[in-house]
């Protein structure tokens, strides 16, 4: 349970700095969040394609903001 309130955190934080338009610190909250998602995949918290899922938005939220 802690893992996944960790990891739903993380993915709101990354969207509050797109929101913000702040590219740079965004980019770098991407990272360690892709990193949270991952270990929640791992300990089985949620499923993979579910994790993929989740930083495949992200990331493509940041293009569109970067772009």
């Amino acid at each position: 349970q802690n893992v996944k309130s960790e990891m739903r955190t993380h993915i709101k934080k990354v969207e509050a700095l797109i929101e913000a338009n702040d590219v740079d610190n965004a980019k770098t909250a991407y990272q360690s969040t892709s990193r949270v998602i991952d270990k929640a995949v791992q300990k089985g918290v949620i499923h993979q394609n579910n994790g993929n899922r989740q930083k495949s938005g992200l990331a493509q939220k940041l293009k569109n903001v970067s772009a």
